[in-house]
């Protein structure tokens, strides 16, 4: 800073601070979440520069998705979310058992998602928020069918809520209504495959979810006849180029509580081996990997679309575009399809059970449970008995 710099007076988009405090974090994150502004470290009232003691030895670890919310509490916190994470991660086994039963507030604490004066952390409100739409309008994955250019749309979704589901509810809509699969038999046994190696899709997904820069638009996915289109908000992290991505290199997320969290929870690894993974995927289906550039302030994936002719190898093509179901074959006698047949055998062969029963032993997301169980009792094969909180699904026919 030079010595005869002349300093505007304070405003509400310009502080003066003649020592740095963790409290000030509060106007960081109301600036990052609004219009901008600027706080100097170093300058009292007078604007007078007074310096920083030990400026050279402070080390500062903080990212935009751990500043706090002010005005927020663990009431903003879907504990049914938490749950989920919980389950998810110790069933992968990056979770202790041991913390089954832990209040959801604690849980926060642990992951440093919660600030000492209770405030939720951007990270927590994405990851488990109530509506965390509510503080991050772009925090919205929207997908849309398109034929020839962006001109000839077909259809469109947008998917909202918070970020712990965000992958299983995207890779519904996309099974379910976008892509297609393709179905053979192994014997009497039935084979269903995505158009799209499952495993590099999901990769690319939370990729996205967890390196995007949340104060700027939804992510956008485009489905053409022959390839997908993914933008997403937030280019490379400094020092990283489109040209580095495939070569080795160390893991470094924009997000890093939310990329912990889906560690934990087991979407993610923490090696910097994302894109390489994508990559194996992707070759080994024989089909052409996928290509990254940045573009308009984010980063954008395109990805083949496997375009092989349906009758090829006795594979049998699931129909694309459907607005119900998952893409799953239907059971003789109910006409359920797989995912409705597993929640209703659980139910059936247990007695009272309850949603957090549901979600353990099927290992799906809350969102899908939800869903399903909504067409279940819409078809009157199960009722809800009791409250929401205590109460338990029980079998009608």
């Amino acid at each position: 800073m030079k010595k005869n710099t002349t300093f505007k007076d304070e405003s509400q988009n310009t502080e003066y601070k003649e020592t740095w405090r963790d409290e000030y974090l509060k106007w960081v994150c109301g600036f990052a979440n609004a219009q901008g502004g600027r706080i100097y470290i170093g300058i009292d009232d007078n604007k007078k520069v007074v310096g920083v003691k030990g400026s050279k030895k402070a080390k500062y670890n903080h990212t935009w998705d751990s500043l706090p919310i002010p005005g927020t509490s663990i009431e903003d916190i879907d504990n049914e979310s938490v749950e989920y994470f919980v389950n998810r991660g110790i069933r992968l086994g990056r979770l202790p058992s041991s913390i089954l039963g832990t209040p959801a507030d604690q849980i926060l604490k642990n992951l440093n998602l919660i600030s000492k004066d209770g405030n939720l952390t951007n990270a927590a409100m994405l990851l488990f928020g109530r509506n965390p739409q509510a503080y991050f309008v772009g925090a919205i994955f929207r997908i849309g069918r398109f034929r020839d250019d962006e001109a000839d749309i077909l259809f469109q979704d947008e998917i909202a809520g918070n970020l712990i589901h965000m992958p299983d509810t995207v890779m519904d809509y996309l099974k379910g209504k976008y892509l297609k699969s393709y179905i053979h038999f192994e014997g009497l046994q039935r084979i269903e495959k995505l158009e799209i190696p499952e495993d590099g899709l999901r990769e690319i997904l939370c990729n996205a979810i967890v390196h995007k820069d949340y104060r700027g638009v939804h992510t956008q996915m485009k489905v053409y006849d022959d390839h997908i289109r993914l933008w997403n908000e937030g280019g490379l992290i400094d020092g990283m180029t489109v040209e580095s991505l495939r070569k080795e290199h160390n893991s470094r997320p924009r997000n890093k509580l939310i990329a912990q969290v889906f560690y934990l929870a087991g979407f993610i690894e923490t090696w910097g081996r994302g894109i390489w993974k994508v990559d194996k995927a992707f070759a080994s289906e024989s089909l052409p990997v996928p290509e990254y550039e940045e573009n308009s302030g984010g980063v954008v994936v395109t990805m083949p679309r496997d375009v092989r002719d349906n009758s090829l190898a006795g594979d049998i093509p699931q129909n694309e575009g459907l607005n119900e179901g998952l893409n799953e074959g239907l059971n003789e006698g109910l006409n359920l399809s797989d995912v409705e047949q597993k929640i209703y055998d659980l139910i059936k062969s247990k007695k009272q059970v309850t949603s957090v029963r549901i979600l353990q032993d099927t290992g799906l997301s809350h969102a899908t449970i939800e869903r399903h169980i909504k067409k279940l009792v819409e078809k009157e094969l199960i009722k809800r008995v009791g409250a929401k909180k205590n109460g338990y699904w029980k079998v009608l026919k």
